[in-house]
């Protein structure tokens, strides 16, 4: 207590740094142990700090990571300081938040109406400073800290259900309603625990399968209605509210804030509501509104385009005045962009497309998402400006090859089909590319055109048939790709006639590593994803293939030969399978001498 304030908030810090670097099982232990057995208002503030404004995502199942007797002494020492944080005049709040995250992570249920005691003293002591700043004062009775967010999360840490009924009532204060509607928002959506982390592009396939209609599985279904009904509810007073008052563009950012919930929660049949509303002026970012939109989208609503396009051409004419002044323009011009293609009709989308980019002038990869949505918007113009991007400049799909075969493949049209098949097949019609695929991109379109073999048997014949004849170098890789992804005995079989003595090299690699698959099980240990052991499995009939090849076809002799010393040498080293004979054809009446070993 003698401290000056700058030496206490050093320490402060100092806790901090151990709190964040040591494990709370430990450091709360620790830290209970140094508190006074009285009731000291500087250890207290300390105690809140950290557990309080410390990592508040990192700890927010603080509770589940220290025993119970230790969770309730510690709730035990937090709950008396409730009448302190109460009593106190902070100006910015900060006692009173810190202790209400504090109880959130640490508490049980019945602290709940604690954390209401506090909210409500945060709302007043909130609506206090903003009285004081419309009569022009400046000092700390104005100040106003916001913590709207981190009451609601709060709550959520200590006891979601019971905090359900709290949200449905701060849906009627205007403070809280946009923070409680997302909040409700949240408990409505079905746990999906996601190992994965970070940036995240959309998931545009989503859209059509939320475009049939029925039971959203993302959302508990009753709670989705009964959050959507109280929204709309709240929606419907503050229209009311604004037909009666003297500055109605005043509410429109509350409605707009509104609507996205609703559009998350009940997009596709709230499509006139929620349009309605952001056709009004609110001086609300545009982010908010293009993120209304795409919460629409992804719900499964239609997007009437020349509703839309009112909304969006505005921003779209904004953000190309200002591309090269502020970078933030160039995105929030592509996510208006991957709305168009989903617009109805979609033609009229991706003509705006193809009006913005000829202005703008983007860098190649600055297309990257355009073209991803592009591929999923289902229309035959989006295959006509893919095929302009693609054809159009002289680096062609250069910085977009990933994208450009992903939204071709997705497309899932015969035109799209038979543009993957004319990167293999020479009897089709070339688009007029030229370019060298990369390793990379040439996999990914071997995925496609592998995937379209499985489910069309005519193009998996033909692609057997084109294993045989003579290939350019660029075709004969790619169709190996291909072979290797189908990975059947059957289509290893066919993707032999893709070796050659005198090509270069003479076994492609993706080839030579199938025929290794085929031969040799890898078998996962555990439930490690890159951990196996190696088994032999028998596929004599290609041993048989090669051994015909090594006897009667000079121009593939050498290789086959190579081939079955290759296998011999995996016999060797991993053994012979049940039931494989030793002689790869013993009904030819050739002799058998195995190749030596291949080290």
């Amino acid at each position: 207590p003698g401290e000056s304030d700058k030496t206490l908030w050093a320490i402060i810090r100092q806790l901090e740094y151990l709190f964040r670097t040591i494990s709370p099982a430990v450091s709360v232990p620790g830290m209970l142990s140094c508190l006074s057995s009285q009731f000291n208002a500087v250890e207290f503030g300390v105690a809140i700090e950290l557990l309080g404004r410390n990592n508040p995502e990192d700890y927010s199942d603080l509770r589940d990571h220290m025993p119970a007797d230790t969770r309730q002494e510690l709730r035990r020492y937090l709950t008396p300081g409730v009448d302190f944080a109460l009593g106190q005049d902070d100006f910015a709040g900060d006692i009173k938040i810190n202790l209400a995250l504090s109880l959130g992570r640490v508490g049980d249920p019945d602290d709940i109406a604690d954390l209401q005691r506090l909210l409500r003293a945060d709302l007043e002591r909130h609506r206090r400073a903003r009285a004081a700043r419309l009569k022009g004062e400046r000092g700390p009775l104005a100040s106003d800290g916001g913590w709207f967010n981190w009451y609601v999360q709060a709550m959520e840490w200590l006891d979601p259900q019971v905090a359900e009924d709290i949200f449905l009532k701060l849906l009627q204060e205007p403070e809280y309603e946009q923070e409680a509607s997302w909040a409700l928002l949240r408990l409505a959506k079905v746990p999906t625990p996601d190992p994965r982390s970070g940036f995240r592009r959309p998931d545009y396939s989503a859209v059509w399968v939320a475009r049939p209609g029925g039971q959203s599985p993302a959302f508990v279904e009753d709670r989705r209605l009964r959050y959507t009904d109280a929204v709309k509810q709240r929606i419907a007073a503050i229209k009311e509210q604004r037909t009666q008052s003297v500055r109605p563009d005043s509410l429109n950012g509350r409605l707009t804030g509104l609507a996205r919930t609703i559009a998350t929660l009940d997009g596709r049949e709230s499509v006139e509501l929620v349009l309605e509303i952001l056709s009004h002026p609110a001086k609300v970012t545009p982010w908010a509104r293009v993120g209304t939109l795409e919460a629409m989208l992804f719900s499964g609503a239609g997007l009437p385009a020349e509703a839309v396009l009112s909304i969006l051409n505005p921003i779209i004419d904004d953000r190309l005045s200002q591309i090269y002044q502020d970078p933030q323009a160039i995105d929030l011009l592509k996510r208006c962009l991957c709305l168009l293609p989903f617009i109805d009709p979609p033609s009229v989308g991706i003509a705006r497309i193809k009006e913005v980019v000829s202005a703008a002038k983007l860098p190649r990869y600055e297309l990257r998402e355009v073209v991803t949505a592009l591929g999923h918007g289902r229309c035959k113009d989006a295959l006509d400006l893919l095929l302009e991007f693609a054809t159009s400049a002289e680096n062609g799909l250069q910085n977009i090859e990933t994208e450009w075969f992903d939204a071709i493949a997705a497309l899932d049209s015969p035109e799209s089909k038979k543009i993957m098949l004319s990167f293999v097949d020479p009897d089709i019609e070339s688009i007029g590319i030229r370019q060298r695929l990369e390793h990379h991109d040439r996999e990914r379109l071997a995925t496609h055109i592998a995937a379209i073999a499985r489910v069309e048997p005519p193009i998996k014949n033909r692609l057997y048939q084109l294993c045989a004849g003579k290939l350019p170098p660029s075709p004969r890789h790619l169709l190996a790709d291909v072979i290797a992804k189908l990975g059947t005995q059957d289509a290893i079989n066919s993707g032999l006639n893709l070796i050659h003595d005198c090509a270069n090299p003479q076994i492609p690699f993706e080839l030579e590593r199938a025929v290794e698959r085929v031969f040799l099980e890898h078998r996962p240990h555990g439930s490690e994803t890159n951990v196996y052991s190696i088994h032999p499995q028998s596929a004599n009939s290609l041993r048989t293939r090669l051994f015909d090849m090594f006897l009667n076809d000079n121009d593939r002799k050498r290789t086959a030969w190579t081939l079955l010393g290759q296998i011999e040498s995996w016999r060797l080293d991993y053994g012979l399978p049940i039931g494989e004979p030793r002689h790869p054809a013993f009904d030819s009446g050739e002799l058998w001498q195995p190749p030596p070993r291949i080290s």
